[in-house]
């Protein structure tokens, strides 16, 4: 019961604004999962093999948006005995519009890879590494605009397994970005000067937690998934003189929940809202809600 509150708390005290995060409703924990590994073995090569898949139509949401896919694969490259791995992480996110006569227009991709060492000390799972993120505009030709997105970060996140008599699963997450490389190119040119703009990103922090109540056979249960992430805006877009000039600061939330069918992997089906001033999509950056509904597959292991 803390727990559903304390997360019921940020999402609804924390009404501000974000850029779109492929990650934002997973916490990746590849050195979770101790299933196959034996520790007199030592190191490991190409390790494991995790991923999710998921698809959703939007209920409420903008003209940019009307059905969701997504994807997400984890390659654990090494595995340094039962304390540290380092692993390589790619994911997609596809965006459809309903605009053409079968409504179900591709609009935007979303794509991100990133390769990190984690660590475990106890029930935490430390991880360090570089993300590479980009958006792309699909079939837009005759909408005659254009807008891409391409940002880079250094990123550390800690993910927590919480000791719980009433979950099957409770984790807790936090973790910080330091942006690289930022750019955000528009055409025709932007037409809000001013507006949020990827240039002017200088760092993230976020919070995310995953609960998992299983009913008595175990085969079941009931899952909630919420982030919060607060984004620091800078005045300037230059990569030295922006720490001295942050100006701006925005967040995104969101919550999921549902059924989960649970086995070797896990099916979750349920509800998906979240708040996003910026979806990265239209050249005037604007706030949407977007409220669907969604199935997804993962590897629960790894995956949280």
């Amino acid at each position: 019961m803390k727990l559903y509150l304390l997360f019921t708390c940020c999402f609804l005290c924390h009404n501000l604004t974000a850029q779109r995060l492929l990650e934002r409703n997973v916490q990746l924990v590849p050195l979770a999962d101790t299933t196959n590994y034996d520790p007199e073995t030592g190191t490991s090569w190409a390790h494991s093999l995790s991923g999710w898949a998921g698809f959703g139509r939007y209920v409420i949401s903008d003209n940019d948006h009307a059905w969701v896919q997504e994807l997400g694969l984890t390659v654990e490259l090494v595995r340094f005995s039962h304390k540290a791995s380092l692993a390589f992480t790619t994911q997609i996110e596809f965006i459809a519009d309903p605009n053409n006569n079968i409504n179900f227009n591709p609009r935007a991709i979303f794509w991100s890879e990133g390769i990190f060492y984690m660590r475990r000390k106890g029930n935490s799972y430390w991880r360090a590494g570089y993300y590479h993120r980009c958006k792309h505009d699909i079939d837009n030709l005759n909408l005659g605009v254009e807008r891409t997105l391409i940002f880079g970060s250094l990123m550390a996140e800690r993910s927590h397994q919480l000791p719980s008599k009433q979950f099957k699963e409770a984790w807790l997450g936090y973790g910080a970005d330091l942006y690289t490389i930022r750019q955000d190119d528009r055409f025709p040119q932007d037409p809000a000067p001013g507006g949020l703009n990827t240039m002017n990103l200088l760092s993230s922090f976020s919070f995310k937690s995953h609960v998992l109540k299983a009913f008595p056979s175990e085969k079941a249960g009931i899952y909630a998934n919420a982030f919060l992430q607060a984004n620091v805006y800078s005045a300037n877009t230059g990569f030295t003189n922006r720490f001295s000039s942050p100006d701006r600061l925005n967040a995104a939330f969101g919550i999921s929940a549902g059924l989960a069918l649970i086995g070797n992997a896990q099916i979750r089906l349920g509800f998906n809202y979240e708040y996003l001033p910026d979806s990265g999509i239209p050249l005037a950056a604007s706030g949407v809600h977007l409220f669907g509904i969604e199935i997804k597959g993962l590897n629960s292991n790894m995956l949280k």
